[in-house]
């Protein structure tokens, strides 16, 4: 079960990263500019997820609960708060959302896949339900001001 949640959750993440250079390809080849515009702020969501999550993960060093003696306390040498996986599948599938409100299915998509990504992660042990839920937060709330906010061209 370790194995599959571990890949499973890897394979989420990649396909959630995928889906904004999608947007951004079918955009181009469409003529479709709020497609390639999705793509861009999913990129930018995507980035601002890392650089958030490698500042997180530096600062409060929590050892991960499949490391020997591993208790969930911080700063024991670990990189495992928040989750990674978790952010940046939830700021990218929030820009997703966010751009196109009016399709359900597309909302419900980008959304369940993020949720299966962070619940992936913490059954297959490598990370606390914490890591996963502030993840998500952080991630949500990173990917709505990238969806947002305007940019000056």
């Amino acid at each position: 079960q370790l194995s599959i949640s571990r890949t499973f959750s890897t394979a989420g993440v990649v396909g959630i990263d995928a889906a904004a250079g999608a947007f951004y390809i079918a955009g181009h080849l469409q003529h479709n500019r709020s497609a390639v515009e999705t793509g861009l702020r999913g990129a930018e969501a995507l980035a601002d997820s890392e650089i958030v999550v490698s500042l997180l993960k530096t600062a409060t060093n929590r050892r991960r609960p499949d490391k020997p003696g591993s208790n969930g306390g911080f700063w024991t040498g670990g990189d495992s708060f928040p989750s990674g996986h978790t952010i940046d599948a939830w700021s990218v599938a929030t820009v997703i959302a966010s751009r196109y409100p009016e399709n359900r299915w597309l909302k419900f998509g980008s959304y369940g896949s993020a949720t299966a990504v962070g619940a992936a992660r913490f059954t297959g042990e490598r990370h606390y339900p914490s890591d996963v839920v502030v993840g998500a937060a952080l991630g949500y709330l990173i990917g709505h001001y990238v969806a947002h906010h305007q940019r000056r061209d």
